[in-house]
């Protein structure tokens, strides 16, 4: 989306910040609503395709009329265009829709505080590390895992091909200036040249944007829209619209090449707007007639001859064939490639670079640093880019390792490195590595303001898988600081583009975390459409641990909506060796232990409590370590249900002595409330206002499952203590929860009965019953959590 705003009429609308402004008002719209809004607007030069639309704006083909209809009406609504004469939003019959209004484009400094920038500035004046206490209310997000393989797709994913070629900027929201390079299509496909199609695309790619100096879309980026054999097809007005919608580029360049005795001829046809222009080249090698057909397709453009690129040495060749091994992932090759490279070229820093990202994605990190390390330097007999890309290989690493002061150390040489270059794509990605750390240490204020300074780079770089990783970053980081709808935008912001480009890996780790989102905000139903698609697309990916993460969340979501059995099934089938830590995950075995509690087996519960929490405690995964708050209340409240205070007060002592874990979002309201629990089974002075202190810390954590939690451990204790009063105040803050939260209903429905209003508890009670799937809906004192 554009980094330029609009004005328009009355209305203004920024869609970087999702932002509709009628003079001084914020006007309320539909999240598609303002997507199709602000994706006309940008396209306002032409008519878009309704295909085009519901590929841009959903992700995905399987919208019907209707669906766009509404939101399109929802829009006209909106601004007032609802008359005969439609003078905003105008439909061009069996086609699509045009914007027609007169527009004034405000252009965006890249020195403007972005949104994210603004809100980390506030939190900086009111925390001195600019952290905010955090909780989950005992549903655990994949964090801090979650953020280390997103920064690591991101970094990697994005830094692999381009170890010669800068990243030019262009004017922010100029999208119809930024070209895509397609794989080359070959006439005669032999073996020996198979390695033409994805390295000569990448290098038109490359000379396009360093010696054109036009914005250019990454060359893995082109893959992933089209495909390693993908072509817009000549005048398939549909397929470039697609193309044009996903990459949102406004030059497409198709090359085509041949060879014969007397060598290489390259095409490159050129489509921007409703034309289209060939250009031609040829020599004897397949980089020199590239070459000749760029320098002809930058002479159209009014490059100036000095900008010509300089004729392909031997090294490029090697170079390419190495890159284009590694757009397909075929590592083999790239290693092989790498390994039998002319002893004179073993030394070249570009070589040495790729041999470092390689041996990261076959997974030999040791390998990797050591290749990273020797040209990590201020040498300045080593190109700037490469210097770049090792520190930003060091971050990747060091961020795996959990060392996260070594990353920052990384990110900060990097930023030092690019700073005044034109590198922005790699800037942005060196300012979001840097975000990841500070988020992971919940300098929340500090990560912020990264991520805003990595959105305006990225942006300007083009680089829209980049951008979905960075809005992946920020809606864990939004969802760890307590602001949960704002997390869920941020992923909501990342789907379409990551499905867009088939992106599955990055696209699963998405709805993974807002899978959990929805959880905290007791959207159940969310969570399990969530989660299921998740699963379908985790299950085509070989990577068992995204299996195993997203099979979490998915028993989750089932747990929450009472589907006990299907919860079980789920653990039993991606966890069958729970006795093993080596083969098992630690959030299934507090799931494990979570059934057992809804199941009313404390007895079992209590028993196996010690186990369980040796096992979270020596987890070796962070997201593991963040289960001990968890853990460690389900045991504590199973002790306190058969009467075993004592045995509660060792486990909350346990929890209290264990070292901090900045993972575990929970550990201090949970103390809280279990120190209300203990003293008020004690019958000690002071549990009204611990709970009162835990219910405060709950509400700071801004979700409603931490809220329920707190406030259904403490309405018992009102209502054995006759405080009927301050339970219906407490009630109160339960009922708008209570139509979508089993536990919130059977509060609500106990506090009705006790009240004397049977009315309302009949109402309760049903309610009770549509949410309790295969749990028993029992109303006794000991119910509640």
């Amino acid at each position: 989306m554009s980094a330029s705003s609009y004005r328009f009429g009355r209305f203004r609308l920024d869609p970087r910040s999702r932002e509709l402004w009628a003079g001084d008002e914020l006007v309320a719209i539909p999240p598609k609503s303002l997507d199709c809004l602000a994706y006309l607007i940008e396209h306002r030069d032409r008519a878009v395709g309704r295909d085009e639309l519901i590929s841009a704006v959903w992700g995905s083909a399987d919208v019907n009329d209707h669906s766009l209809a509404q939101t399109l009406l929802r829009a006209r609504q909106v601004l007032g265009d609802t008359g005969a004469e439609r003078t905003m939003i105008r439909t061009v019959p069996r086609f699509g829709h045009r914007w027609v209004a007169p527009t004034e484009v405000i252009a965006a400094s890249a020195a403007t505080m972005p949104p994210e920038s603004a809100s980390a500035a506030a939190a900086t004046a009111t925390s001195a590390d600019g952290s905010v206490p955090r909780s989950h209310g005992g549903k655990r997000a994949w964090l801090v895992a979650g953020a280390s393989l997103a920064l690591v797709a991101a970094l990697i994913g994005g830094y692999l091909w381009h170890a010669r070629a800068p990243s030019m900027a262009v004017a922010a929201g100029d999208a119809s200036e930024l070209f895509v390079v397609l794989p080359v299509q070959l006439a005669d496909d032999q073996p020996e040249s198979a390695w033409v199609r994805l390295g000569g695309m990448d290098y038109i790619a490359t000379l396009l944007r360093q010696n054109a100096k036009r914005h250019v879309l990454p060359s893995e980026q082109a893959v992933s829209a089209v495909g390693a054999g993908g072509r817009a097809e000549t005048r398939d007005d549909g397929q470039l619209g697609r193309l044009r919608a996903v990459t949102g580029a406004g030059w497409i360049v198709s090359p085509r090449a041949s060879a014969s005795a007397q060598g290489w001829r390259f095409t490159l046809d050129v489509y921007h707007g409703d034309g289209l222009r060939s250009y031609e080249g040829s020599g004897a090698t397949p980089l020199e007639a590239s070459r000749s057909a760029a320098i002809a397709l930058m002479d159209a453009l009014g490059v100036p001859d000095a900008a010509a690129p300089q004729s392909p040495l031997p090294a490029d060749e090697l170079l390419q064939r190495i890159d284009a091994a590694l757009l397909v992932g075929d590592l083999g090759q790239a290693r092989h490639l790498i390994d039998d490279a002319p002893p004179a070229l073993r030394g070249d820093p570009r070589l040495r670079v790729r041999a470092g990202q390689t041996a990261v994605r076959q997974g030999r990190p040791d390998e990797a640093e050591s290749l990273f390390r020797p040209l990590a330097s201020d040498d300045a007999a080593i190109p700037l880019q490469v210097r770049a890309l090792a520190y930003l290989g060091l971050g990747t690493l060091t961020v795996g390792r959990l060392d996260f002061g070594a990353a920052e150390a990384a990110y900060d040489k990097v930023i030092a490195l690019l700073k005044n270059s034109d590198e922005i794509r790699l800037l942005g990605r060196a300012y979001m590595g840097r975000g990841v750390v500070h988020a992971s240490r919940n300098e929340f204020g500090a990560a912020m303001a990264d991520f805003g300074q990595a959105r305006v780079d990225l942006q300007r770089a083009g680089d829209r898988i980049g951008t979905a990783n960075l809005e992946i970053n920020v809606g864990m980081a939004e969802v760890n600081r307590g602001r949960i709808e704002q997390g869920i935008a941020a992923l909501d912001r990342a789907i379409p583009i990551l499905s867009g480009f088939g992106v599955r890996d990055q696209l699963v780790i998405s709805l993974h975390n807002k899978a959990y989102a929805q959880l905290g905000l007791l959207d159940v139903g969310g969570a399990l459409a969530t989660s299921q698609r998740a699963m379908e697309l985790a299950a085509q990916l070989p990577n068992q641990v995204f299996g195993r993460r997203v099979a979490a969340a998915r028993a989750r979501a089932l747990f929450a909506a009472g589907r006990l059995r299907e919860t079980d099934e789920l653990i039993r089938r991606f966890d069958p060796q729970p006795d093993d830590p080596s083969q098992s995950d630690t959030e299934f075995s507090v799931l494990r232990a979570a059934l057992l509690g809804e199941r009313g087996d404390y007895a079992a519960l209590a028993a196996q409590g010690d186990a369980l929490l040796a096992r979270v405690a020596r987890s070796v995964d962070p997201t593991g370590q963040g289960l001990l708050s968890e853990a460690s209340w389900m045991v504590i409240d199973a002790a306190l249900r058969l009467g075993r205070i004592d045995r509660a007060e060792q486990v909350l002592q346990r929890l209290k002595s264990a070292p901090p874990a900045p993972e575990d979002l929970d550990r201090r309201w949970i103390e809280k409330l279990a120190e209300a629990r203990l003293l008020a089974a004690r019958k000690q002075p002071g549990a009204e206002a611990a709970f009162d202190a835990t219910l405060g810390l709950a509400e700071e954590r801004g979700t409603p499952s931490a809220l329920v939690v707190a406030a259904t451990a403490w309405l018992p204790v009102l209502l054995q203590s006759g405080e009927l009063e301050r339970a219906a105040s407490l009630g109160g803050r339960l009922v708008p929860y209570a139509d979508r939260d089993y536990h919130a209903a059977r509060a609500t429905a106990q506090l009705y009965r006790a009240l004397g209003r049977d009315g309302l508890a009949g109402e309760a009670e049903a309610r009770l019953r549509l949410l309790a799937g295969e749990r028993e809906p029992r109303l006794d004192a000991q119910a509640a959590r």
